[in-house]
């Protein structure tokens, strides 16, 4: 989680950063939650259409949203596990 409330702007170069930080981390099976956004940085992130990006209002909502996307990743692995353990083909067939 990092706490952006003193971020006041961004320009180019700051959001390939952000970009990077959150592609490197995804890549990596790493979630990450910006908090304290300001609106003028937000402004500019979403004009980006950064992908992967967790916004949080304050620092206990991106804790909370980071946990709930954990248990989300959880529940999905063990429905996998459990469909390989029973023979299910977990792969979709084109029609």
């Amino acid at each position: 989680m990092l706490d952006c409330s003193h971020i006041v702007q961004v320009d180019y170069t700051a959001v390939q950063g952000f970009v990077g930080m959150i592609t490197d981390f995804t890549l990596n099976n790493v979630r990450v939650a910006l908090s304290h956004m300001q609106p003028e940085v937000l402004e500019v992130l979403e004009k980006a259409n950064v992908k992967n990006l967790l916004l949080a209002e304050s620092n206990d909502e991106a804790i909370r949203m980071l946990n709930d996307a954990a248990r989300e990743e959880e529940v999905g692995l063990l429905d996998s596990k459990l469909q390989l353990e029973n023979g299910e083909n977990t792969a979709t067939s084109p029609v």
